[in-house]
Parts: structure tokens; sequence; C-alpha cells
């Protein structure tokens, strides 16, 4: 089964990769990174978890693994 984090734990683990939050728009972060030149819209609802799609959304658009996610 698919471990999936929450908005939170998501924005974490892109600032290691290099994203910078560019604003927020109510509960939405919107985090960029510059030299991939690639951004990320990210849902930060206390307690609840990412949706699925998004999640492999977000990993395919990084072209990282679910265990490279992890491990970050």
């Amino acid at each position: 089964m698919t471990q999936i984090p929450q908005g939170k734990e998501m924005v974490r683990k892109l600032s290691r990769l290099g994203f910078v939050l560019v604003r927020r728009t109510g509960s939405h972060h919107i985090m960029k990174h510059d030299a991939l030149g690639e951004m990320v819209s990210v849902p930060v609802h206390a307690g609840r978890e990412l949706k699925v799609g998004f999640f492999k959304h977000v990993l395919k658009q990084l072209q990282i693994s679910e265990k490279e996610f992890w491990e970050i």
C-alpha cells in the first residue's frame, strides 16, 4: 500500500529538494524550483493526507520514486 504524506510534510521534503515557497494562497503553498523551472501547489490541510493522484503526479514531475521521496 502506498504511504501518503500530509501537506506539511510534502512542503518540508520539497524544501529539502531545493524548492522555495513563493507564496501562500489560502491553504495552498506555491513552491518553485529555479533550476528545474518547476512549480508545485501543495494543499496544506491540518490532519489530512494528500490525494494519491496528486502525490504520484508530483513524484512524476520530480522524476523520483516513492522510495527516494521517503528517504529525503
